[in-house]
């Protein structure tokens, strides 16, 4: 899944950035960016909430009850969303057909992570992987038939297409997914209490791990032109290579089958980030374009920081098992000071990639002491 994932990602961006240059890719960036943030902050983390408290001898509650449970609340909390997603949409965008993607993009992604984390929870796998995988292909083939397609428009016009291309290859999955959900009674309050305390607190977590790991690109939003951002976003694109397996990782810890450092993944991760920085001066502008290289500087700090990053994830998700999510909170917290302070002293681009660099280091090493005391505990105990 990481794998076909990751490519079809790749050739996406060559894609949008050989359609819409710079400016165009920008705005695509922050349409798909605040539309993952929306979108997470509605589910409330009451995915992972599934994942932790339906499996395992401690259950409070089974997977199907535990999806009834939770769809009211996230409803809820997508109105909210969605509201949000038209304000800031008035603020980045010129285009009101931006703005409405970018609230779709938002509704669908709250229930994306409602589905996947019930088909982890009831063990379907199979089904996870290719469900997950169904995004990034049909958004690689929406891009293809619409640059084929959209050739003779102006670059608004073929920028507003990719954006609701974007949200329709989020929206498609979860309506084929509809038929194998439970549905009768489709809603349910039982075992809502656990579920409600644990996404709280893993909410916060999950926020402070997003801007942790996205505190750049939101940032940029605000501090740089459509066109800096772009050129940032093709280096991350590339810089990110090596966080191919880092999901792999996290999904391992949260179920409870990894139980210390992935040294094999980490390795690989190491060599993929060897390669960016080596390999990124002629990939950039064979791969992007000529314009893009600015990028390059970008794409190899990025690449230290997701060796990183994918050990960070690995232990994340070992936590969260542990039902620690407060400890996560607060690793990832003090990770967002660290890139706030960094990118106040260095505002610039490259500043912005060294301080997301620094605070994967700190929330890294925060979560492998915290990981650390547990286990000498669990050591301990009778």
């Amino acid at each position: 899944m990481l794998l076909g994932g990751q490519a079809a990602g790749v050739l996406a961006s060559v894609i949008v950035a050989r359609s819409v240059g710079p400016s165009g890719r920008g705005m695509l960036v922050t349409l798909t960016v605040w539309g993952q943030i929306l979108g997470w902050l509605a589910a409330f983390s009451l995915d992972k909430a599934l994942v932790v408290l339906t499996t395992g001898n401690t259950a409070v509650i089974s997977p199907d009850q535990g999806l009834r449970a939770v769809r009211p609340p996230v409803l809820a909390l997508s109105s909210v969303a969605i509201l949000a997603a038209f304000l800031l949409g008035r603020h980045f965008f010129s285009n009101i057909w931006l703005t409405t993607a970018m609230a779709v993009f938002v509704v669908a992604t709250a229930q994306t992570e409602l589905v996947s984390g019930w088909l982890l929870a009831t063990g379907r796998r199979q089904a996870f992987i290719l469900w997950r995988l169904s995004q990034p292909m049909l958004y690689l083939a929406i891009l293809i038939t619409l640059a084929l397609t959209l050739r003779s428009a102006n670059t608004q016009g073929r920028t507003v297409g990719m954006g609701f291309g974007a949200a329709a290859s989020v929206v498609v999955p979860v309506i084929f997914a509809l038929p194998f959900l439970p549905r009768r009674p489709a809603f349910g309050w039982h075992g809502i209490g656990p579920l409600l305390r644990f996404g709280a607190a893993a909410q916060v977590a999950n926020i402070l791990q997003y801007l942790n790991a996205r505190l750049d690109f939101l940032a940029l939003t605000f501090l740089v032109s459509a066109q800096s951002l772009g050129y940032y976003s093709v280096g991350a694109s590339l810089g990110q290579v090596a966080l191919l397996l880092a999901s792999a990782g996290f999904i391992r810890g949260i179920t409870g089958e990894a139980d210390s450092i992935d040294r094999v993944g980490l390795s690989v991760a190491a060599l993929l980030a060897g390669i960016v920085i080596v390999a990124s001066p002629v990939l950039v502008p064979t791969i992007f374009g000529t314009s893009f290289e600015p990028a390059v500087p970008i794409a190899r700090i990025l690449a230290i920081g997701a060796v990183l990053n994918y050990a960070l994830q690995g232990s994340s998700g070992r936590l969260l098992n542990r039902r620690h999510p407060w400890i996560l909170a607060a690793s990832q917290g003090v990770g967002v000071v660290v890139f706030a302070i960094g990118i106040k002293a260095f505002p610039t681009l490259t500043g912005v990639a060294w301080s997301s660099v620094g605070s994967f280091i700190v929330s890294l090493l925060i979560n492998q002491v915290a990981l650390h005391v547990l286990d000498q505990r669990r050591v301990a105990s009778p």
